[in-house]
C-alpha cells in the first residue's frame, strides 16, 4: 500500500489545476469580441500585422475592468502604462 503524504498530494492538485487553466478559461463574450474588434480598429494605424494586433487586444481586454466602458486606446494605454507594456511584449511586437 503506498502512503501520500498530504505535500505531495497538494503538489499534485496545484499542478493539475496550472495545468487545466488554459482550459477552464472562459470563452469572450459578444461584449469583449466588441471590445476587441473596436480596439484593433484603433490600432490599424500601427501597421502592425493583424495576429499581434488581436493578441495585444485580447491581452488589453483581459487587463481592464469589466465594467469600464471603451473609448480610446490610446486613453487606455495611458490609464495602465504596465500593462499596455505587458500586452504588446505577449504579442510580439519588438
Amino acid at each position: 500500500m503506498t502512503v501520500i503524504s498530504s505535500s505531495n498530494f497538494f503538489a499534485a492538485g496545484l499542478m493539475l489545476l496550472t495545468c487545466s487553466a488554459p482550459a477552464l478559461a472562459a470563452k469572450p463574450t459578444a461584449a469583449d469580441r466588441a471590445w476587441i474588434k473596436t480596439c484593433i480598429d484603433q490600432r490599424q494605424s500601427s501597421h502592425e500585422v493583424p495576429a499581434k494586433l488581436r493578441k495585444y487586444c485580447t491581452c488589453m481586454q483581459d487587463v481592464v475592468e469589466d465594467n469600464q466602458p471603451f473609448e480610446n486606446v490610446t486613453a487606455l494605454e495611458r490609464t495602465y502604462p504596465p500593462a499596455h507594456e505587458m500586452c504588446w511584449d505577449k504579442a510580439g511586437r519588438k
